[in-house]
């Protein structure tokens, strides 16, 4: 079954603002180009500047997760481009987090807050993981025999009971 991945206010308002910046700086930059004629190193670094913005805003929608697909084999994280999957016999531990768990997360090296929070953040309670979530409740925590720890952010937690069941059924 396939469960939705919806932004919440706080993602959606975090996306507007940094777009409506981008857009800004972007068009400040083409405005610099148009108005004057500039040396190349000037016209160079302005569009450098253009095209890493666009890069950022592309990348981090490509990459943002829209769902998550549960079947028998494979949790599916699903993306725009290159779908992640997480094979379900290697799921360990399945549980919901609670927001003192979340609390103090630092992110390192992913996106927080543009399409939503993903990649590699450090919990202090916690320690490594990797997130793949649009929102900040419905945290779903995942770790897997090679002790990775992932957090999901369904629409709904009945994901978190068909993944148990589904587990719990592969063992038998």
């Amino acid at each position: 079954m396939q469960y939705k991945a919806s932004l919440d206010n706080s993602t959606k308002a975090i996306t507007a603002l940094v777009l409506i910046l981008i857009v800004a700086v972007v068009s400040y930059r083409i405005k610099l180009q148009i108005g004057f004629t500039p040396d190349i190193s000037t016209a160079l670094a302005h569009s450098g500047i253009i095209i890493l913005l666009g890069a950022v805003v592309i990348g981090s929608y490509l990459y943002a997760p829209t769902a998550y697909r549960v079947d028998d084999d494979f949790l599916t994280i699903v993306r725009p481009v290159y779908n992640k999957k997480i094979k379900m016999h290697d799921i360990i531990a399945l549980r919901e987090m609670t927001d003192t768990e979340v609390f103090g997360a630092i992110r390192a090296l992913g996106n927080g807050g543009l399409f939503g929070y993903y990649g590699k953040y450090y919990v202090p309670k916690l320690g490594w993981a990797t997130f793949y979530a649009t929102q900040r409740r419905n945290r779903i925590l995942i770790t897997t025999q090679q002790g990775k720890k992932i957090m999901l952010t369904p629409d709904d937690l009945a994901m978190l009971d068909e993944m148990k069941a589904k587990l719990s059924a592969n063992k038998v």
